[in-house]
């Protein structure tokens, strides 16, 4: 059995630069629809079964706006037993825009951190088109209860020397809770990693960049020359050799 329902194509409606309105892509014509409105600065995703496979998806929106999603009434397919030999059929089972969209609200709330204590993003449904005043700033409400959990949480694993715990989504809290002021946090930098190779001469791991050994004091290049050794295993070594010869070949041609 298949649907006799025509999908058509959303359309992406802006309004730029406080608010993105989006239909999802494989909406149904003649049906009723939600919106979902999002006050959160990441990206949100689901990829569900319903009608058309679609991607529902929320845009980061602009800081200080919002970005929005209208869902439509939908089917999906489901294996139900055939009422006349009990053998399973799948069958289209209509869902109701409201059930679709409370569903991806609470999806996308169980995917933060926080929402075993009780929090969650900034995103819900609103009764119109537009948000109004009191819906948005409920949505914010809600946001900066989650947003000031990460920042608390990101505090407490500084104090605990947990550095590999704190991720992007509490720096993003920090970001949109306290704007530049969240640079003042000492966790919020980035911890920056050093690439490293081994010295050739004493073993010890030093900087790749490096043209003299730090621990043993062995002037690398020289080395490598020196004991006519491949230099494909040091890169940086190679490079400043090839430098060297290039100008030592430049000055002989001057010469002649």
């Amino acid at each position: 059995m298949t649907s006799t329902l025509e999908p058509i194509m959303g359309s992406l409606i802006e309004d730029a630069p406080t608010k993105e309105f989006q239909d999802h892509t494989r909406a149904m014509m003649g049906r009723g629809y939600v919106t979902i409105v999002s006050i959160y600065p990441g990206l949100l995703e689901y990829r569900s079964r319903h009608y058309g496979l679609p991607v529902y998806t929320l845009k980061p929106p602009p800081r200080g706006g919002y970005s929005g999603l209208r869902v439509y009434d939908t089917e999906e397919w489901m294996n139900r037993p055939d009422p006349t030999d009990g053998k399973p059929t799948w069958l289209p089972g209509p869902i109701p825009a409201r059930v679709v969209a409370n569903a991806l609200v609470q999806i996308w709330a169980r995917s933060s951190l926080g929402n075993k204590s009780g929090f969650a993003p900034g995103v819900g449904i609103i009764e119109g088109d537009e948000p109004t005043t009191t819906e948005l700033k409920a949505l914010r409400d809600m946001q900066n209860k989650l947003f000031n959990w990460y920042i608390l949480d990101a505090n407490g694993k500084h104090l605990k020397g947990e550095a590999t715990e704190i991720n992007e989504i509490h720096r993003m809290a920090a970001k949109e809770m306290l704007d530049k002021g969240a640079e003042k946090l000492p966790w919020y930098p980035t911890v920056a990693f050093t690439e490293v190779k081994d010295c050739i001469a004493c073993g010890k791991q030093i900087e790749t960049r490096a043209l003299v050994c730090p621990e043993c004091k062995t002037d690398l290049p020289a080395r490598y020359l020196q004991y006519n050794l491949d230099t494909a295993a040091d890169p940086m070594v190679a490079a400043f050799i090839a430098k060297m010869n290039f100008g030592k070949g430049h000055s002989k041609g001057k010469d002649n």
